[in-house]
């Protein structure tokens, strides 16, 4: 799936490529007739912070997964199948709600139900690009949520 979701991305880029090339290169710039000299963004989005972060443990059950990038995305690009957060019991996507909030660059993931205490999921972006359409490289983290269940005491 992540080879064809590339393959997919890689197609749409070199169409918009060819497209904008074949229109005068898109520029809208009228004091330089020939074009721009500048060179188009060809730098990969990162990922500034993520909260939970990779490896964290006792982490809130009502947790929302944040991720916050390093350039602007294309928010459609951010989606149920480039953004998943794993169940760890089934091994498929959780389901939730998914936003994207461009003036803070922030993804976040969150649902109407808890996590599963004391378990651990998997975070994984795949298929991500900026507005530029510079796909983000694959990501996977985990987080491990709280155990709240009460010790056992005994009266002896």
């Amino acid at each position: 799936m992540k080879q064809f979701m590339r393959f997919v991305t890689g197609i749409i880029y070199f169409t918009l490529t060819l497209l904008i090339s074949a229109c005068g290169g898109g520029s809208s710039d009228t004091s330089n007739p020939a074009g721009s000299n500048t060179l188009p963004d060809t730098s990969a989005p990162g990922i500034v912070s993520r909260s939970p972060t990779p490896g964290a443990i006792k982490v809130a059950r009502d947790a929302a997964v944040n991720v916050v990038f390093s350039e602007d995305m294309y928010s459609s690009s951010i989606n149920s199948v480039t953004f998943k957060v794993i169940d760890p019991v089934w091994g498929v996507p959780l389901s939730g709600n998914l936003s994207y909030n461009s003036s803070n660059r922030t993804a976040t993931f969150s649902r109407g139900i808890l996590f599963a205490e004391y378990s651990t999921y998997t975070v994984i972006l795949d298929g991500m690009v900026d507005t530029t359409l510079n796909g983000l490289p694959y990501t996977e983290w985990t987080f491990r949520t709280a155990d709240e269940t009460a010790p056992i005491t005994s009266n002896s």
